[in-house]
């Protein structure tokens, strides 16, 4: 009887396990100093120590940086690929306020619904992005990854996480979002 799957006894480099886990692993650079995201000032583990950022300042000190293990970068893919196709939903019934990236000359159309077709290129398809804010008090910045006009005076503004379906039936309130947890979709 003829044999058809042969098992592999290639180096390890060579099979398709190893060359995922490389190309997926990745060192993800820590966030600067002098621009505090408002997701630190809301994080629980570890709180957010306002002399960290004051003595890092002056003393230039380089933030950690984080290594990114396979298994998480594929959960934060498969959620940027649902926020985009969530976003994409709400583009398509005419709601979705936010910025758009032409896919083919990369023009970022900024705080507006999905453009038709570029201003620049005449392209038709986009990728939506998220528009970042900042505040004039305290410098902290944020992104926002979707606002909705529902013709009210001002926008919903949405921000998009995955859940786990046994965690609706719990779920009283939004939860924070983290690196590690699980979090939801808000409005």
């Amino acid at each position: 009887m003829p044999v058809f799957i042969k098992p592999i006894t290639d180096a390890p480099e060579r099979t398709l396990k190893y060359r995922l886990h490389s190309h997926l692993n990745q060192v993800q650079e820590g966030r600067p100093y002098h621009r505090i995201h408002a997701s630190a000032l809301t994080r629980e583990d570890p709180e957010f120590c306002p002399r960290e950022y004051v003595i890092a300042s002056l003393t230039k000190t380089k933030p950690q940086s984080e290594t990114i293990v396979t298994s998480l970068a594929v959960t934060f893919e498969i959620g940027r690929m649902v926020q985009d196709q969530v976003i994409n939903w709400f583009a398509d019934m005419g709601l979705a306020v936010g910025d758009w990236r032409c896919l083919a000359c990369a023009r970022l159309h900024t705080f507006a619904k999905r453009p038709v077709k570029c201003g620049l290129c005449g392209c038709r398809a986009f990728k939506p992005e998220e528009h970042r804010f900042e505040s004039a008090f305290s410098g902290a910045s944020c992104g926002i990854d979707m606002m909705v006009d529902l013709g009210k005076p001002r926008h919903t503004i949405v921000e998009i996480k995955t859940i786990r379906p046994e965690d609706f039936g719990v779920l009283a309130a939004p939860w924070p979002s983290t690196a590690s947890g699980p979090t939801c979709i808000s409005a």
